[in-house]
């Protein structure tokens, strides 16, 4: 009896060195493994003695366990599940990686993909988990599906995507044509998750050429104008630029702006005519003393045709000027008598020199009195009564002869005076000149202080 269990002992063992071998062999073939059990049967059935009976025996049923194990999911080792990065240990007896995911509490949407990791070989057998019936898996990988959204040219389009997909790859799944051009408000290669976005703003490539020959390229993102373009391509716009299309058009994706920065202008420009400074004589200021008029600027209005470039004028033609305004010249007068006159009579034409006419056609020398008269009253010659109106012999000097008339020892100046008037004097041939001094009491005492002097009467006619 010791002698038998022995022998069985030693049978079991080699028919399961032989069971391990065969397994190997039918491992991924359910039928190969159901042949062998049923010739081994047969052979089972025909053995006599007990203890060959009992290896067949042991051989069979181990056979049946063994075929059970290969078409079997994940027997010879634990199953590893990871999930948004957590993994996870569980066993099973399930084929189905879904079901198994289902039982051990995974929800697994249409979206999601499962692979299947061969642990040993570390390849993937599988990455449609939900066909496979790969042997020995040892690893469930579940990437999870999303839904993102791309927004470009004013519409939404949601994705249908994985979560190890990046941004690039979510962008070529959707369809939308980008080129070189346009910008992302998320980098390809960062990752983008459920229910985010990625906003595609779009760049327009558009030429600026400036007075038809000299142009520049430039890069500006979608809805952006002329202006913007002009701005990027560093051209100033000078006063009086033509720009086209208009500063506020929107620009697309191969549109030309022309900008002209040469052309003709018509300015008018007031301009001051700068006077000039005359110098005169007066008969009413003394020899050293001076006085100054101030004149006035003029004004003139010059129209010119510029040629301006670059904002720089090159060239500059007046067509047309005028006067609007004459200008006064300032007026420096200097004092030519000898000393302040009584009468301020101006004559044309008269200047003195060291005090007395440098021309004159008469000169007569005699006694001249003063006189004075009631407010209103005239002359014999009907010229009205004023101060430089004076009486003489008409037959000696003539109604309306202008005169000067100093003292002969220069020590007083009566200064300018029209023959008008005459009086009783004339009869007593001792006054050649009777003077007027002026009305009532100023006049009278004016002549009073003159008394009778002796002067020269210069005849300037």
């Amino acid at each position: 009896m010791e002698t038998i269990d022995r022998l069985s002992k030693e049978s079991i063992k080699a028919a399961a060195t032989a069971i391990k071998a065969k397994a190997a062999e039918v491992k991924n073939t359910a039928a190969a493994a159901a042949e062998y059990i049923v010739n081994n049967a047969v052979r089972f059935a025909r053995v006599k003695t007990l203890r060959t009976r009992a290896v067949y025996a042991v051989t069979a049923a181990l056979l049946v366990i063994g075929t059970s194990m290969v078409t079997g999911f994940a027997l010879a080792d634990d199953v590893e599940v990871t999930d948004g990065g957590v993994t996870k240990q569980f066993s099973s007896f399930e084929s189905d990686p879904v079901q198994f995911l289902t039982t051990h509490g995974y929800n697994v949407s249409d979206i999601d993909k499962i692979e299947v990791i061969d642990r040993k070989e570390m390849v993937i057998l599988s990455s449609n988990g939900r066909d496979s019936n790969a042997a020995e898996p040892t690893h469930i990988n579940i990437i999870r599906g999303t839904h993102v959204t791309v927004n470009a040219d004013g519409k939404s389009t949601v994705v249908t995507a994985l979560e190890t997909d990046t941004a690039g790859e979510i962008l070529a799944k959707s369809g939308i044509v980008t080129d070189g051009n346009d910008e992302f408000s998320v980098s390809a290669d960062a990752l983008v998750p459920d229910g985010g976005t990625i906003d595609i703003l779009r760049r327009n490539a558009v030429r600026v050429i400036v007075d038809g020959g000299n142009s520049k390229n430039v890069v500006l993102p979608e809805g952006q104008t002329v202006s913007d373009a002009v701005a990027a391509a560093g051209v100033y716009l000078y006063e009086g630029t033509a720009v086209s299309p208009d500063l506020d058009t929107v620009l697309h994706d191969g549109n030309d702006v022309t900008v002209t920065t040469s052309f003709k202008r018509t300015v008018t420009e007031t301009n001051v005519i700068h006077r000039d400074v005359e110098s005169t004589t007066s008969t009413n200021l003394v020899m050293g003393q001076s006085d100054v008029i101030e004149g006035e600027d003029g004004e003139e209005v010059d129209t010119y045709e510029e040629t301006v470039t670059d904002g720089e004028v090159t060239d500059r033609l007046n067509i047309s000027s005028e006067v609007t305004k004459e200008p006064v010249p300032d007026r420096v007068i200097r004092g030519t008598a000898l000393h302040t006159p009584i009468s301020k009579k101006e004559f044309d034409g008269l200047v003195l020199v060291n005090g007395v006419p440098e021309k004159y056609s008469k000169k007569i020398s005699g006694k001249a009195t003063a006189y004075s008269a009631p407010s209103g009253s005239g002359t014999a010659s009907g010229l009205p009564l004023e101060v430089g109106t004076i009486a003489v012999d008409p037959e000696v000097i003539p109604y309306g002869s202008r005169l000067y008339i100093v003292t002969k020892d220069h020590s007083a100046v009566y200064g300018t005076a029209v023959a008008a008037d005459t009086g009783t004097f004339i009869y007593d041939k001792r006054v050649t000149a009777d003077l007027f001094m002026g009305f009532g009491g100023a006049g009278y005492d004016a002549a009073c202080d003159w008394g009778v002097k002796n002067v020269a009467i210069y005849v300037l006619d």
